[in-house]
């Protein structure tokens, strides 16, 4: 998760952000750079669908 530098969130409900943003704080303390919006209709019914991109030194 560390090698986290961007994230791109979308929500079904943009109400559900603070919640949401309570637990991502957990998962990404180093704050990679974040896009979050709201969709009405997300694939398989699902509430909220995140994309990363990580970079790793070799």
């Amino acid at each position: 998760m560390t090698d986290v530098v961007k994230v791109m969130v979308v929500l079904k409900d943009i109400n559900d952000f603070s919640a949401f943003n309570d637990i991502y704080v957990t998962y990404f303390p180093q704050r990679p750079a974040r896009t979050t919006f709201a969709a009405s209709q997300l694939a398989a019914n699902a509430n909220i669908e995140i994309e990363v991109v990580a970079v790793r030194d070799n």
